[in-house]
């Protein structure tokens, strides 16, 4: 019983501080560049497609797309803690990545390739990859430096590695809308997804743990391994 026990505790606390900063740094960057690629893409895409059908402005498409993916992120975010509870934070990232492929996979599809032939087609292919857009954004909000946080203990004494994630996130993004200007609409989309995939792969790839099961294992856990423990 006690070689279980410290076997679960060791295992919660399995990023060192430097692993940590490294996997914060590639994963950020690598959604910035995925992000950068569709970001001024997807909504022109959706408005221009969608526009003539409903007979109404582009941009106002556009203005209502960002507003309808806002309020539902808004909505989303109690449920999004709650899978995350429930099937751990690793799992709702990688979800979150996969889900970002699927997005752009999906504008790509249903916007450049095979364009809607109807109004109402067209509005719930587009309120259907919103949601899943937002879906995929709420999932990723907050669990990631929370799993960091559980793998890697020693990081929230250096929380300044978040802070720096978010500049290699910037670079990323500013590279991604760089490199879209030169691609053509449905080359740039596919690319944001392969990237997007590449991330959830890399994630599922590097063993962690949740820590779920550590407050189980602490009363059964011996006096002097107590101090190891996840806090």
């Amino acid at each position: 019983m006690d070689d279980r026990s410290q076997s679960i505790i060791s295992q919660d606390n399995i990023f060192t501080p430097t692993r940590a900063r490294m996997l914060a740094y590639s994963l950020k960057f690598l959604l910035g560049l995925s992000t950068g690629l569709y970001l001024f893409i997807y909504l022109v895409v959706i408005g221009d497609t969608t526009g003539p059908l409903l007979g109404v402005d582009p941009a106002t498409i556009g203005l209502l797309a960002l507003a309808f993916v806002f309020g539902l992120e808004y909505v989303l975010e109690v449920l999004a803690g709650a899978y995350a509870d429930k099937r751990g934070t690793k799992h709702a990232l990688v979800m979150s990545l996969i889900l970002r492929a699927i997005f752009s996979a999906l504008v790509a599809l249903l916007f450049v390739y095979f364009l809607p032939s109807s109004p109402l087609i067209a509005v719930v292919a587009a309120v259907g990859i919103l949601t899943v857009f937002a879906v995929a954004f709420t999932l990723f909000s907050g669990n990631f430096e929370d799993w960091l946080q559980r793998n890697c203990p020693g990081l929230k004494e250096a929380n300044n590695a978040f802070a720096l994630s978010e500049s290699y996130s910037y670079i990323g993004l500013i590279l991604g809308a760089a490199g879209s200007l030169f691609l053509s609409k449905e080359h740039s989309l596919m690319m944001s997804s392969s990237i997007a995939l590449i991330a959830g792969f890399l994630c599922i790839a590097i063993p962690s743990s949740d820590g779920r099961n550590a407050p189980n294992s602490a009363p059964n856990s011996a006096p002097n391994s107590a101090p190891n423990s996840a806090p």
